[in-house]
């Protein structure tokens, strides 16, 4: 049963624990896991392109609860969450909504990204490209890096783009992905994080009011606005076009088998009993989610059985 937690009945574990993935958060052990709370936006982007925490009012707290348990849910790892919230410090009649994600980075882990891996040059021969997310570079680097086998790394990669092109995850760039490696230098593949993306946490009240426009809405969306943080040929990675038109065989075996995996109808039900006390934003994630499926992965679908592909 999905519950909406009063993180104050929970010590902290420590008043400000630094994160790589979310920067500075409050930590507190619940369930026998310890987790960061996160409320807003992680970061926020000013135009001086100094980061600083944000604590302002959003929806980035629902929609990360509801992205990674999704991706969970058609079979991918991602990080455990829990939503609720907390007693502002500064304002004793002001409470907090936050999302609790799973610590992944304890005592026994640390976190690397790909964008590291990357830049150690296994692939390249001039390393400092940088957060560039080319999928040429990206599946060349899987290819020769020796920290895991390639196959497995490969695998989990097409996995989490498909994922990513269902729930329409636009920001998941060489920083927002990596592996796990503890004390005995075991490595493992980092679960999923931060899958939260523009307009699942960021649209306006106003847009969450307007039924009227909502399929002109996330037909925009879907088609136009949503792109994938990979490029390909130059260019960001339209979801549709580049797994419809099987241009990797990988990505076209993972798509097919993580379409067995959707059950929609059991999706919804999750949405629905989600502790989201936002009844309008609760129903414009359904709305969202039923769009993607319909418009981005079933037409893929349709196109790549067609008798056609390939000839």
């Amino acid at each position: 049963m999905q519950q909406f937690y009063n993180f104050d009945r929970f010590d902290l574990d420590n008043p400000r624990f630094p994160s790589r993935r979310y920067g500075m958060n409050y930590a507190k052990t619940i369930n026998g896991i310890q987790y960061l709370l996160v409320s807003g936006f992680p970061y926020a982007w000013l135009k001086n392109a100094t980061r600083i925490f944000c604590h302002v009012k959003n929806y980035f707290s629902y929609a990360e609860y509801l992205s990674c348990n999704i991706l969970s849910m058609i079979g991918l790892n991602c990080q455990k969450t829990l939503l609720g919230d907390f007693q502002d410090p500064s304002n004793p009649n002001h409470r907090v909504l936050a999302v609790a994600c799973e610590n992944l980075e304890l005592s026994s882990n640390e976190f690397f990204t790909f964008h590291g891996i990357v830049n150690a040059g296994y692939h390249v021969s001039n390393p400092l490209f940088t957060k560039r997310c080319d999928i040429d570079d990206v599946l060349a680097t899987i290819a020769a890096q020796p920290l895991l086998p390639p196959k497995k790394l490969k695998d989990f990669f097409w996995k989490q783009f498909v994922g990513d092109a269902f729930i329409g995850n636009c920001n998941r760039t060489n920083d927002h992905w990596g592996i796990l490696i503890d004390i005995n230098d075991n490595v493992s593949i980092c679960p999923l994080f931060d899958c939260a993306s523009r307009l699942s946490c960021c649209i306006s009240d106003r847009d969450l009011q307007d039924l009227e426009n909502r399929e002109t809405m996330l037909k925009t969306y879907c088609y136009e606005t949503c792109k994938s943080a990979f490029e390909y040929h130059g260019k960001k990675i339209d979801y549709l076009e580049f797994i419809s038109q099987n241009v990797d065989a990988d990505c076209t075996k993972t798509f097919f088998e993580l379409m067995e995996c959707i059950d929609l109808n059991k999706i919804l039900d999750f949405i629905e009993n989600a502790p989201i006390k936002d009844e309008s934003y609760k129903h414009f994630y359904k709305d969202l989610i039923v769009a993607r499926k319909t418009l981005i992965l079933d037409k893929a679908y349709r196109e790549l059985s067609s008798p056609m592909v390939g000839v």
